[in-house]
Formats: structure tokens, sequence, C-alpha cells
């Protein structure tokens, strides 16, 4: 595969060469002036940057004459489009009545008035974009509480100094920065907590924006709000991109309200802008009338453009209805995006909120970076030449950011398009893995394509799950088993029916033993089978109850068991299993016996790569250094290959881990994520590192358990009730990312 996607991205970088000529051209002669001919580093790309000669609406028009529909939106900047009239009118008028004016001028207090209104601000200073907004918002909080450290989180971006990915950017500003990582909300509290005493402010977007388009969960942002407040930390939203997604940002779609936020892009009008503000009290710190005043300077601050571009956006172009609208359309498009997905059965995820949108190669749902890292970046520099090539503009790293002008036929055109790269490169694209989870519901409510009854062999009807689904199917469901089972099914088998009333598509009826009268292997059995009928009909989702348990009789951890090593066992090609139960300590112990088996899984993958010759691969569990979660870290050499933690429950770099997925489907994603390793020869450490994972598996103990185990020292309790002890508890390690700089 390798070596296909070389040949595919080869092909289409010519292709883009050979359309565009001129930007080659001009590419070559600004390196003559320009370092790599560019002083944006967003905008280049391979083989070249392409230039534009123009735009009108949300069209662009490169030098060559092509013209591109515009799904990028100068990055949230250009939400007005590329021509909108009013907005023009405004700025010819400001340059009528003269630029660089030195002083004050009539609109500054305007557009103060309505940022304020608009956000709910105390007092509101404006700046030349939004990374000087973050700058000085970050400068305020530090002078307010007289504290020195700032938490920021992995994946954010809060301007071109302000940069953080696994750690801060080498241009980043040297404040004393925290890092955590983004929607972890207890390894967040933990940090602030223990830096309460020395924390001036968290920073945070509600979205992240460069980092992928990834909501911030409502409750993480919560925790943000209450815990800073309890630090007596100021909480900063930078809603530069996100303000977009509200009439009042995220912050009142959500409810939560900063102490300050930091704004830009859209808001002036398409001119160069940034602005911070929020508590009267923080902000007076800034007013030149008090004693000991903070100065804040900057030529352009004010300038008439931005000040009448501003303006004439907000108060003539974007109402309230015009931004629900295209809000609307963004969440329509992701929609969209997802059913082509799932339509195609490829692993691509649209992430976002409204009209921000980023596509991954990596299944969904995304919480923090880590999760989308394991995406191949040559797929979406693949996928961004195609679309450049076939008429869309977006941003390399698959970011869209739709514009008023973008239409809903725009939209349309788009799906179309990304369907066309799927069927074009469908060899290169990694399909969608099986997902298993845990809903607590009603099953005969699922609308999924099967939901699976827990029959009797003679499939009749009866009591528990097999009484409830016939009841809400109708009386035409027994009519059909009577039809097609005349002689019922056999223990451990399954047949399937229509599902009459029921909002699903099929009903696979399994059957499963009697506790006492049957064996564990026919209960796996009615698992292998019901799910080998529902890849015969071609389902993608299919709801199981838990077969066996309750009436039964079989015990409760049997069943789960059973219906997970049916699951890995069937090489079933579905693409979401569902347990389905409406109570909630049965949900609760199929999730803990579902997600406690992830970081097994990747050891035994580790085991697994080591059969194939892989014996370099090397695994190692550990804690975090909170102690709140356990850690596995997956190396080859010096080379890290992954990093998962027990806070991402069975999420494992964009893959989902539970007891139902077999240890060599893990050993592929291991292998998926490290193009270019090869075979090497460890015999001693494979040989060891089989003998500590047998101890694991023979004493049913958590591998997390086995941190200080595996790092060859003396240490602690080999897994939790084991009884297998040693005599010393190991420490907490410090990890060297969390560390303050």
């Amino acid at each position: 595969m390798a070596d296909s996607l070389d040949s595919a991205l080869h092909a289409a970088a010519e292709r883009f060469t050979a359309a565009n000529p001129l930007s080659k051209q001009r590419w070559d002669a600004a390196r003559q002036s320009l370092p790599g001919g560019n002083t944006r580093t967003v905008l280049f790309h391979d083989p070249f940057p392409l230039a534009f000669a123009g735009g009108r609406d949300a069209t662009l028009t490169t030098l060559d004459g092509a013209t591109l529909t515009d799904l990028l939106g100068e990055f949230t900047a250009g939400l007005f489009g590329h021509s909108e009239a009013r907005i023009l009118r405004a700025v010819h008028e400001a340059l009528d009545s003269g630029i660089s004016l030195g002083g004050h001028n009539d609109r500054e207090q305007h557009l103060a008035r309505l940022l304020c209104e608009r956000f709910g601000l105390g007092l509101v200073r404006f700046t030349n974009s939004g990374t000087e907004a973050n700058l000085m918002a970050l400068a305020l909080a530090v002078e307010y509480t007289r504290r020195p450290k700032v938490l920021v989180f992995r994946g954010g971006y809060h301007g071109g100094v302000l940069s953080f990915g696994d750690k801060p950017s080498p241009v980043t500003v040297p404040h004393q920065w925290v890092v955590a990582d983004y929607n972890d909300v207890s390894g967040t509290r933990a940090l602030i907590r223990e830096h309460a005493g020395d924390l001036a402010a968290v920073l945070v977007e509600p979205m992240l924006g460069s980092g992928g388009a990834i909501p911030g969960a409502p409750g993480f942002l919560q925790m943000l709000r209450d815990e800073a407040s309890a630090a007596k930390a100021l909480l900063i939203f930078d809603e530069v991109m996100t303000s977009r997604l509200g009439p009042g940002g995220l912050q009142r779609e959500l409810g939560i309200q900063p102490d300050l936020t930091t704004l830009g892009k859209y808001l002036g009008g398409g001119m160069s802008f940034g602005a911070f503000g929020g508590r009267a009290d923080v902000m007076a710190y800034f007013d030149p009338t008090r004693n000991g005043h903070l100065a804040h300077a900057g030529t352009f601050n004010n300038n008439v453009l931005t000040m009448a571009a501003g303006v004439a956006g907000l108060t003539e172009v974007l109402t309230d209805a015009a931004l629900a609208d295209l809000n609307a359309r963004g969440d329509r498009l992701r929609d969209g995006l997802a059913a082509l997905f799932d339509e195609r059965g490829v692993t691509m995820h649209a992430s976002g909120i409204g009209s921000i949108l980023t596509l991954h190669f990596v299944p969904g749902p995304i919480h923090r970076l880590e999760d989308a890292a394991a995406a191949d970046p040559r797929l979406r520099q693949l996928l961004f030449l195609w679309l450049a090539d076939h008429g869309f503009w977006i941003a390399q790293r698959g970011f869209i950011a739709l514009s008023l002008p973008v239409t809903d036929a725009d939209c349309d055109r788009f799906v179309e398009c990304v369907g066309s790269f799927i069927d074009e490169y469908r060899d290169l694209l990694p399909p969608q893995r099986l997902r298993v989870r845990v809903i607590r519901g009603d099953i005969t409510e699922q609308r999924v394509d099967a939901i699976v009854n827990a029959a009797s062999p003679a499939m009749r009807g009866g009591g528990g799950v097999d009484g409830a689904i016939h009841r809400a199917a109708g009386p035409g469901l027994l009519a059909e088993c009577v039809e097609r089972f005349p002689s019922g099914l056999p223990v451990g088998g399954a047949g399937w029916t229509d599902a009459h009333d029921l909002p699903a598509s099929r009903v696979i009826h399994a059957v499963g033993p009697v506790h006492g009268s049957g064996s564990r292997d026919q209960l796996v059995s009615a698992y292998v089978s019901a799910l080998r009928v529902a890849d015969e009909l071609g389902a993608r989702t299919v709801a199981f109850p838990l077969i066996s348990a309750g009436v039964y009789g079989w015990p409760r951890a049997d069943a789960i068991q059973a219906g997970f090593d049916g699951i890995a066992a069937s090489g079933t090609s579905l693409r979401e299993v569902r347990f389905v139960t409406p109570h909630d300590d049965i949900a609760r112990d199929i999730e803990a016996a579902l997600w406690r088996a992830t970081p097994l899984r990747i050891l035994q993958a580790v085991r697994a790569l080591h059969e194939r010759g892989f014996e370099s691969v090397r695994a190692r569990p550990g804690m975090s250094p909170s102690g709140m979660y356990w850690r596995v870290s997956v190396m080859a050499g010096a080379r890290d290959i992954l990093g998962y933690t027990t806070g991402n429950g069975s999420d494992v770099v964009g893959m989902d881990v539970t007891a139902a997925t077999p240890a060599e489907a893990v050993a592929d994603h291991l292998l998926s994520l490290s193009p270019g390793l090869e075979p090497a020869a460890d015999a001693a450490y494979a040989e060891g590192y089989r003998d500590l994972l047998s101890l694991v598996e023979e004493n049913a103990a958590r591998p997390s358990a086995f941190a200080d185990y595996f790092d060859d020292s003396d240490g602690w309790e080999i897994g939790w009730g084991s009884g297998m002890r040693v005599p010393h508890p190991p420490e907490a390690r410090e990890d060297p990312s969390q560390r303050s700089n």
C-alpha cells in the first residue's frame, strides 16, 4: 500500500504541476526574496503553493484561470465571501475620508459597542490579529493575578507565537506553560489544582480549530470554569474562530461565561483584526486615566478600514438568521459526508460544529489531538490535490470554513466530489473497523439494520427479550417465524425475519443455551451465528441483548464474555455492534468488561507482532504523573508507535479496541501506525515478554497494573486482586510532556 499511495500522490502532484504553470512561475520568483517563497506558513503545500488572481462571492480564480469553489473561507476570516457589496461600500467610504489618521475616529466606539453587546463583554480593546489579542489577554492575566503560569492544551492554536502540539512550538512565547490533554476532565482538574497557587489563566478554545475542529465537551468546559474560579485564575475563551458558531459565540451556546474572550478573523469584515475583552474590573487595567495603568500600543489597532468593514459586517450583513442558516448548512454538510463515508465503508470522519469542519482519515468521534494522529498525512495531501484539481479549495489539513455565499448546491457538489475521490482511491483508504458500543435503552427502539432476538428453540415467542420483541413487532413476526422455521432453530444457531413494526430493517433470531444444560461453546456460537447472518444480509449495524442471561440462567459475567468472544471469533464485516439493555447496572458491567481488556489487547498485539518477526517492538505500561491514568507505550527502538492511556476508554489512536477485538487486528493497526517498520530479531526480549504476558493472562489481571513488573523492578501487587504481592508499590513517575516550561 505504501508504494501505491506514494505513486498516487506523485501522479496527483504531476497533474497539479501541469495545470498550474503560472503559480509555479510565481513561486519560483518569490523564492528569490522570501524564504521558500512564503510569508505565511499555513499557505504552503507541495509541490508548490497555488496562487490566486482574484475572488468573487465564494469563488476563487487562479493565476492560470481555473475557478474553484472556496470552502476554506480564509480559515474562518472570510465569512462574508470575497465581494460583499455592503462591506466594499463601507471600505470605499472610509478610504475617501482618509486613512492612517493617527488619532481616534468615530467608528471605533461603534464597533466596540457592537462587540460588547454581542458577546457580553464588560469592556473591549482592539488589536491587529487574534494572535495579538491572545498575547495581550495573557499579559493582562499574569499582571492581574500576579502569577506566572498558564494552562493550555495539546492541539491548541492561539496564534503564530502561541501554538501547541504535543508541546509548545519552538516559536511560542516563553510563558510558564502547563500543558494538558483537551477534553480530559479528571487529568486537567488535577493539573489545575496542582498548580492553583501559581496559575494566572486557563486559555482554551471551546472547539479546537487548527487542531482539527474538535469540539470541547460541555462538561469539560464547565469544569474549567468551576476550577478556574476555585483557583482564582482567569478563564480565557479563545473564540477567534468559534465566535461565528452562534450569535454570541460558543460561550453563549454553552451557557459558560469566561473572564476574558479573544476575538478576530471575520469580525473585522475581512480586514486585519483582533480584540480581547471581558470583565470590566480586569480590562480596567488598560484604562489610561488610571494611575499605574498598563500600556497597549498598536499603530493600526483602530485603523479606519477595519473599523468601517467591521461595523458594516455586523450591522448590515450578519443577521442572527443568516448566521443560523450558515451553521445549519455546515451541519447538513457534515451529515452528508458522514452518510457518504458509511455508505462507501471507509474510515473517514468530518468533525466540527456548524460551519467549521475538518476531514480526518480516522474514525470518529475525535476528542483530543492524539485521536487524529493515526491518520496517514499522505492521504490528506492526496485529497487536497484531488479537490483542487476538481474545483474545490480547502486547507491541505482538511479544514473547511463555509462563508455566507456558499450554497447548499455547492455543498452537495462537494460531497459528490469527495465520493469520487473515495471511488478513485478506495484501495488506498482505510476500511471502517468494527465499533462495539453499550446503549442504555430499549432494544425494540433501535434504528439499526438488524436487532438480535434472544429466541427460544421453538421460535414461537416467549418471555424476556423474546417476548418484548414479538410484542413490539406485532403478530406478523410470529406468523413469519412459524412459516420460516417450522421446526425451530438449534441451540447456538440463528436465522432472520423481517422486522415488521420495529424500526430496524431485520430481526436476527439467535438461540442460546440454558445454563446447566448447554455449553459455553453453544453460547459463543449463538453470537457467531447471528453475526454471520448479519454479514449475509449486508448489515452494517446490529443491536444485541445479552443472550442467555436472565431467565436462561447464565451468570452475567460469563454471558458478557461469551458475547465478546463470539464477536472476536466471527470475523464480521459489520461497522457497529450495540449491546442494548434498559438496566444501568448491566450496562455498567458490560462497559467495564469491554474496556478493561483494551490495554490487554495492546499487550497481546505486541506479542502477535513478535510472532510475526517484529521482535524489536516493545511495550511498557506506566502511570500518568497524577497517578490517575494508566498508560501503555509501544515502541520500536527509540521510535514511539503509540501511547495509550486508560482515560481514552477503548480508543487506541483511532481504533476502537475492546474485549471483542482480536489481538491480530490490533497488531495490524500498530503496523499501520508505523509505516516502514521492518522485522527485526530480539529473541531474549520476546521470550521474556511472552512469559510476562502469560502471567498477566493466567491471573486475569489488568495489565495496566503491571507497570513496575514490566520494567523489571521489584514492586507491588501484580494485578489487582491476584493475590500475588511483592513488597513495594511503585512511585508515580514524572512524564516530561506534562512539565511546565
